[in-house]
């Protein structure tokens, strides 16, 4: 119906006034209106996807790793997260290192990329770098589906292919390992690195090299209900602990072991 009227208001002959009328008619039928969250935040949101649903219901996603941001983060600091959806993380810790902290966003999906700017444009917060490309060991260019409209945080690039919910079209996004977003920015030390791809944190954290040591705490997803799933993610623990992450605990503190609960599916892991 608003498109049908838009299009007929388009199609009048021009008269005086028209190009200032335009813009005031298209957003009163087309502007979107942020929602205000946790800490006063604002952010644009999508009700057809179940996780932006969720944000709409409760004002909060993963209310205890919302909390644990603001033990880690703090003026100044620098944030990375990696698999950032439409950023909801990433203006959690933009609240908690305040103008002067930096925060880098990475996201193969170019759907999420642009809805991280635009809460980020909401919130009038500028120190954001956004890529727009997968982390993984080693640069290189990878094809990847856009997923459904139902779950667009499901994009993978080790389930990409087998999942049967992707679609047929096609995009072509740059692997970059995160020693480069390091030596591009020339970045000290990181408070806190969010890793959250599917099944791809192993790479990820390979990408890294010696680089990891710079590194303060890291937040992980570990899917699976059952120990035997969470045995999959073994690897990539072993591998933090290689690197000198030798505590495992739950985002509410707890020490935490694989055939243990894990609170919101993410592991805090730190030295």
């Amino acid at each position: 119906m608003k498109e049908s009227l838009y299009a007929a208001f388009l199609r009048l002959p021009r008269f005086k006034g028209h190009g200032r009328l335009t813009p005031v008619i298209r957003d009163a039928l087309f502007k979107r209106k942020p929602h205000r969250i946790i800490h006063g935040l604002y952010i644009l949101l999508d009700p057809i996807e179940w996780g932006q649903a969720d944000i709409l219901r409760d004002r909060v996603a993963e209310p205890l790793t919302t909390k644990l941001f603001g033990e880690l983060l703090k003026p100044g600091a620098t944030y990375i997260d990696v698999g950032a959806h439409i950023g909801y993380h990433t203006l959690i810790a933009r609240y908690h290192v305040g103008p002067s902290g930096t925060v880098f966003a990475i996201d193969p999906q170019p759907y999420n990329c642009a809805r991280i700017l635009e809460n980020w444009a909401c919130n009038k917060f500028t120190n954001l770098l956004v890529y727009v490309a997968a982390a993984g060991p080693n640069p290189a260019f990878i094809s990847l589906h856009p997923p459904g409209r139902l779950d667009r945080s499901q994009l993978s690039l080790l389930r990409d292919e087998n999942n049967p919910d992707s679609s047929a079209l096609a995009f072509r996004v740059p692997i970059i390992p995160l020693s480069q977003v390091f030596s591009e920015n020339s970045m000290g030390d990181v408070s806190l690195l969010k890793i959250d791809v599917e099944g791809f944190e192993e790479q990820v954290v390979e990408g890294l090299g010696s680089i990891i040591s710079r590194v303060e705490n890291i937040i992980l997803e570990i899917l699976g209900t059952n120990s035997m799933e969470r045995s999959r993610s073994l690897p990539v623990l072993e591998a933090l602990m290689r690197s000198g992450f030798n505590r495992w605990r739950t985002v509410d503190g707890l020490d935490w072991r694989p055939r243990d609960e894990l609170p919101e599916n993410n592991l805090w892991v730190t030295r």
